[in-house]
């Protein structure tokens, strides 16, 4: 296995979406083999998302390494959006209250998690 010199975020249990993101932007760059996909995230995991991810292995029955997309199954189960998040209901809500800036980074921030093949 080959190793980019992309850098590879870390991922602390904030911003679980866009660490996904660039998690399979690196993956697809590097070129990185599917049995090798969590053990390198893994190794990219600090804090409380290094909690659970202990505890996740240690609890898989058979000792085996899940698959990245069972593993991020499993990501979204603990550090996801909640069932009551609205992300379109925030998004047609949305108003500038503070800097221009703030609004368009609160804007695409929502336009990200808003499913629009359902709007």
């Amino acid at each position: 296995m080959k190793c980019s010199k992309v850098e590879f975020l870390k991922f602390d249990g904030d911003d679980l979406r866009g660490w996904v993101f660039k998690c399979e932007q690196f993956f697809e760059v590097d070129d990185t083999p599917s049995d090798a996909k969590v053990k390198l995230a893994a190794v990219h995991i600090e804090g409380r998302a290094l909690q659970w991810h202990q505890v996740y292995m240690k609890s898989k029955l058979t000792r085996e390494v899940p698959n990245w997309e069972e593993y991020v199954r499993a990501l979204y189960d603990r550090f996801g959006t909640k069932l009551y998040d609205d992300p379109m209901a925030e998004f047609m809500n949305l108003k500038q209250v503070g800097t221009v800036q703030d609004y368009l980074d609160k804007f695409d921030e929502l336009l990200n998690r808003v499913d629009l093949s359902e709007a």
